[in-house]
């Protein structure tokens, strides 16, 4: 027999609409960390990364103590969806301060949030287009700076 579910989607959808609400009024970032997820909760963080990864809601569609009519509300809006609309709105803050940022603020910490998984996931990208022939030019230098081959 599986153990009984600690928290209820429901639970964890309504703690992070207050942890949401807590940083609105505070603008402590605190408040929509991963930590005071759990803290809100109650529960590990192996536990809410079964969340993220969508492995409670895969438990819970395999549960058969659990009515047809659960498992439906479920699909809908499981653990998972409940943690998509926190990276969601971390995201969301994470471009205004960085898009509203003043030369006085340090918005380098929202920059880096803004590349976790969690908070965004977003990623820098450097092209180069080449067009034509490039030569390169590269020297081997010794100990005392004179090259050796080139």
């Amino acid at each position: 027999m599986a153990r009984p579910r600690k928290v209820s989607p429901e639970a964890v959808a309504d703690a992070i609409d207050r942890l949401i609400q807590d940083y609105q009024e505070t603008g402590d970032v605190k408040h929509i960390t991963d930590y005071a997820v759990m803290q809100a909760l109650g529960i590990s963080s192996r536990t809410l990364d079964s969340y993220y990864e969508g492995e409670a809601d895969e438990r819970l569609q395999k549960d058969n103590n659990i009515s047809a009519v659960e498992k439906e509300k479920y699909i809908k809006h499981g653990y998972c969806e409940a943690v998509k609309r926190l990276i969601m709105f971390r995201r969301s803050e994470c471009i205004q301060h960085i898009a509203t940022g003043k030369a006085s603020q340090s918005i380098t910490g929202w920059i880096f949030l803004s590349k976790q998984p969690r908070w965004g996931g977003f990623q820098d990208v450097q092209r180069q287009e080449v067009k034509g022939n490039q030569t390169f030019t590269v020297c081997i230098a010794d100990h005392d700076g004179r090259a050796l081959k080139e």
